[in-house]
């Protein structure tokens, strides 16, 4: 069974459950240990888009693992090709079986030894110092304000 964790059961003026208030059950997935979380990055989107045409489930999210979904051997080598036509990347098939889920494979592949990873590492470099920049004009904004 299904267990939905709730603060409080939908009543009916009589007292007896409002059975229609219940949540509905998620029916465009399999049933997994994980609630479903949307992937944000643009590497989490890519990797649940291809998993969702090869294991040909609706919504693949961001903890879900591939073999939960419905992935075996011969379907894992499919994303294994189409991912590394996808970022290029020297991916090797048995990343695929150490990082199963789409948090842990985008994580795996935004690591420094792939293209994608230097790019959103220049962008971390270019928002620090941003961040930076606008601290100090803070800083001497205050000390105009009191001199």
């Amino acid at each position: 069974g299904i267990f939905v964790p709730l603060d409080t059961l939908p009543l009916l003026p009589n007292g007896k459950v409002d059975v229609s208030a219940l949540p509905r059950l998620d029916e465009s997935r399999p049933i997994l240990a994980s609630l479903y979380v949307a992937p944000q990055s643009e590497v989490e989107q890519s990797i649940a888009i291809i998993w969702q045409a090869i294991l040909k489930v609706e919504r693949v999210g961001l903890h879900d693992n591939f073999f939960e979904l419905g992935g075996n051997s011969l379907l894992i080598a499919q994303a294994h090709q189409q991912l590394r036509d996808k970022f290029k990347s020297e991916m090797s098939l048995v990343d695929m079986f150490k990082y199963p889920t789409v948090s842990a494979l985008a994580r795996h592949l935004s690591q420094n030894d792939h293209p994608i990873a230097s790019q959103y590492q220049t962008i971390q470099e270019q928002a620090q110092k941003r961040r930076e920049a606008l601290h100090q004009r803070e800083q001497i904004a205050r000390q105009r304000q009191r001199g």
